[in-house]
């Protein structure tokens, strides 16, 4: 796959699913990685306002603190690389080729 499919495949993919859709598919995808979310430490932000600056100033101490951070941003930017970050990078595109595929 080369990153423009990637990309098309990520911008045109389905958005709106049921709710019974989506949990079913989440659980699969989990059983089917082994369930790494079991392993993980995450904060998760919501709200109306501050969302980002609150990420990146978290990450950016977290990250000079020697821990390795990983940020997935919404919504889908046109070049949905910058919405995953690891460490103070933004997804490579052999990496989102690899994801992706």
């Amino acid at each position: 796959m080369t990153f423009h499919n990637a990309q098309k495949y990520i911008l045109t993919a389905p958005t709106k699913t049921s709710a019974t859709e989506s949990l079913e598919r989440t659980r699969f995808l989990c059983e089917w990685l082994n369930s790494p979310q079991r392993n993980l430490k995450y904060i998760r932000f919501a709200g109306s306002n501050g969302k980002t600056v609150c990420q990146t100033m978290l990450a950016s101490i977290l990250h000079e603190n020697g821990n390795r951070v990983g940020s997935l941003l919404m919504p889908v930017h046109d070049n949905p690389r910058e919405n995953v970050i690891i460490g103070k990078d933004i997804l490579s595109i052999d990496e989102l080729q690899k994801y992706v595929t």
